[in-house]
């Protein structure tokens, strides 16, 4: 929970208590805060977008590591969205349009899928399609709402698995089947 306008931030591990208490979490360089995002599995982690910022932290906002990269404009950071099951998949909506990024790449990409770079607010997921489906809120656009980054966890099959050594070589001969859908 945010207050004053993001200047400050507050956490509750313990809201279903019949006296919650509150702490006060570090804001990264004390400016107004965006949006907070939440990891899927792992209540430690959480994300944060502050101005031209964005923000990782695996101790629950005690400290917090910028993970903006080299390759994001220098403009606003105005939302953040964690993709449930992939693997650490992550939407930034921008001051000019959405960028994607997961554990498994270096560099945000720009996710245009026909959407005009425009102020981008909001972000939600629709789980209960198939695929998943991104819904995007701009400013003077409208609504936007395209298929979610695909998430890739193949189902690999190994057949006809043999090795043989011959002195130092090693010779692999393995098949193997991707029973996914990808």
């Amino acid at each position: 929970i945010s207050k004053a306008r993001g200047e400050r931030c507050y956490r509750c591990d313990n809201a279903h208590a019949p006296f919650p208490h509150w702490v006060e979490i570090n804001n990264p360089y004390g400016e107004p805060l965006r949006s907070f995002e939440t990891h899927e599995t792992d209540p430690d982690i959480v994300y944060m977008t502050v101005n031209r910022g964005i923000y990782k932290s695996a101790d629950r906002g005690i400290t917090w590591t910028s993970i903006k990269g080299d390759n994001l404009p220098d403009i606003v950071m105005k939302s953040i969205l964690y993709h449930k099951g992939s693997n650490e998949g992550l939407y930034v909506g921008t001051g000019a349009g959405v960028y994607y990024k997961d554990a498994t790449m270096d560099e945000w990409v720009l996710f245009k899928s026909g959407l005009p770079l425009v102020p981008v607010y909001d972000m939600k997921i629709i789980y209960s399609t198939n695929p998943d489906r991104l819904v995007v809120g701009s400013y003077g656009r409208g609504v936007w709402k395209t298929d979610a980054m695909p998430i890739m966890t193949p189902d690999l099959a190994f057949t006809n698995t043999s090795v043989s050594v011959v002195n130092t070589e090693i010779d692999l001969d393995i098949v193997a089947i991707n029973n996914s859908d990808y």
